[in-house]
């Protein structure tokens, strides 16, 4: 069995990282809506903070090099609740 395999089942057995989110994996993919609630309420604020989700959890403001392209998992609405919700800032 390959090294990623047993860290993914280790994970998911622990509730680490996505498995945390009950239902965020399913079998028809990733369902990151789930992984704040409050994220469909916080784009219709004017939160402007996006959050990713990958192999770890990183969220860009508006002066990050990577605002633009950045597609958003997750709408944040300060540093305070994106570092609150797990996530940090880009490197630079």
């Amino acid at each position: 069995m390959n090294l990623n395999l047993i860290m993914q089942k280790e994970a998911q057995q622990k509730a680490i990282g996505i498995w945390e989110i009950e239902n965020y994996v399913q079998e028809d993919g990733f369902h990151p809506e789930l992984m704040n609630p409050s994220s469909k309420e916080n784009e219709s604020k004017d939160c402007l903070i996006k959050g990713n989700i990958g192999s770890e959890k990183i969220y860009h403001t508006s002066d990050s090099p990577w605002y633009e392209q950045t597609k958003p998992e997750v709408m944040l609405c300060s540093e305070d609740e994106a570092v609150n919700a797990g996530f940090r800032p880009p490197k630079r």
